[in-house]
């Protein structure tokens, strides 16, 4: 998708052109809301340096999947290119590939963690993985690992 509000400038006095200059495809681009408004998105690169942000188009599909709180959002630069605007000027264009991400509960983590890890087994690594689940989980770490290992078999025989 196409980054809106290349050829604006930023409130910090920083030129979105010039940070686009620097930028180069496959760099990781941070998506966040913005805070003056409760509709936006903005997009940065390199920690705080904003090169723009999503259209409006874009951002009322984003923003209610965004405000759910289960769905997370990581994105890059696809492409840098130059244009020319309606005044003649060279600018410097960026589209994104952005990557929707459904949030994982800690639990399903921990268990997805101990799958893969008796899966190869190793059972030192799998109670290894359990006593760690067991510590942040408790109770639930400690039924959930039991399941496991009666279901997987023990690879010491």
């Amino acid at each position: 998708m196409k980054v809106a509000g290349v050829e604006l400038g930023n409130h910090d006095g920083s030129d979105r052109q010039q940070i686009l200059r620097d930028c180069h495809e496959t760099m990781r681009v941070v998506v966040r809301r913005a805070p003056n408004d409760p509709n936006g998105v903005d997009l940065f690169v390199q920690g705080d340096r904003q090169i723009g942000q999503l259209s409006a188009e874009v951002t009322t599909q984003v923003a209610p999947l965004w405000d759910s709180d289960r769905t997370a959002f990581d994105a890059e630069i696809w492409s840098v290119d130059e244009f020319t605007a309606g005044d003649g000027r060279k600018l410097i264009a960026c589209t994104i590939a952005m990557t929707q991400f459904e949030r994982v509960p800690v639990q399903r983590f921990l268990w997805t963690l101990a799958i893969a890890v008796a899966a190869r087994g190793t059972a030192t690594s799998a109670k290894w993985t359990a006593d760690r689940s067991m510590s942040a989980l408790g109770w639930l770490g400690r039924s959930a690992f039991s399941a496991l290992r009666s279901v997987i078999p023990r690879a010491d025989g």
